[in-house]
């Protein structure tokens, strides 16, 4: 499609990814469903949780300022202006009225912010978005044009509105938060999923559900990948068997450690140190 210049999704993998700052020729619009991190837009800053809606004009400099952890997922598409437009106009296959393109334009161009709570229609409009052109199907070009156009539309609804800032998802989200930073220096302690919640008094269910939506991992892939990132440094920087440096990190076994190496690094632990 003519209107569309990219489109994607970013789900949870192993490693972690990075996004440094860039531009787009068109107006981009990102979905986030799992994780948090800091988005920025040219010099301002936005914090990025669960269930925020993040876009941007073309040209306009932006990216992740610290890496992506690896358990975010995201939807994201940019949509071409109308080069024939002096103005920033979508591009003219969206279908828009001139008065609902301009009313969508000055909206999006006046605002100062970038981030806000994104609507169920617009949680499920990306994905479908996604779905739909990934597929070669009869009337996709119809279908994708409808849903964009929808979009476009109750994104600008959403900024005109300006509801605020996400806000924190009772104190459970807190709890699981704080939790999450206090596993980077307690990682080589026994944990099981249900110490986690008892820590956190949740219950099981409960805690999993809450980290997954705050990190994007697991509870146990959390954990595993602040030990394994320990276990990065201390193979380059120490003289420790692999042996030593897995029961340091908290692993039971050098057999699973050089496992799980395997699985976050792509290497074994004795390559690393080689390296």
């Amino acid at each position: 499609m003519q209107s569309v210049a990219e489109f994607g999704y970013w789900g949870a993998s192993k490693k972690s990814q990075n996004l440094p700052l860039h531009t787009n020729p068109g107006l981009e619009i990102v979905l986030i469903t799992k994780g948090e991190f800091t988005w920025q837009v040219e010099d301002r800053l936005d914090s990025i949780f669960p269930g925020t809606v993040f876009f941007t004009l073309p040209h306009q400099r932006h990216g992740i300022r610290d890496r992506l952890h690896p358990g975010a997922e995201l939807y994201f598409v940019v949509i071409r202006p109308d080069r024939r437009q002096p103005a920033f106009r979508l591009h003219r296959e969206l279908g828009l009225a001139a008065a609902e393109n301009r009313w969508i334009s000055k909206t999006l161009s006046r605002t100062h912010r970038h981030t806000f709570p994104a609507s169920p229609l617009l949680r499920a409009l990306l994905p479908a978005v996604f779905r739909e052109l990934r597929q070669q199907l009869y009337g996709q070009a119809a279908l994708v044009t409808g849903l964009l156009r929808a979009a476009v539309i109750e994104l600008a609804r959403i900024v005109a509105t300006n509801p605020g800032l996400p806000p924190l998802k009772a104190d459970s989200a807190v709890t699981v938060r704080q939790f999450a930073r206090e596993l980077e220096r307690r990682h080589d302690e026994p944990w099981t999923l249900d110490a986690m919640a008892n820590t956190c008094r949740l219950k099981r269910t409960q805690f999993a559900a809450r980290f997954t939506e705050l990190t994007g991992d697991t509870a146990m892939t959390y954990l595993n990948r602040m030990r394994i990132r320990r276990a990065e440094r201390l193979l380059e920087t120490t003289g420790q068997t692999v042996t030593e440096v897995a029961f340091a990190c908290g692993f039971q076994s050098s057999q699973y450690f050089a496992t799980v190496f395997r699985q976050f690094t792509g290497v074994c632990p004795t390559a690393r140190r080689n390296s």
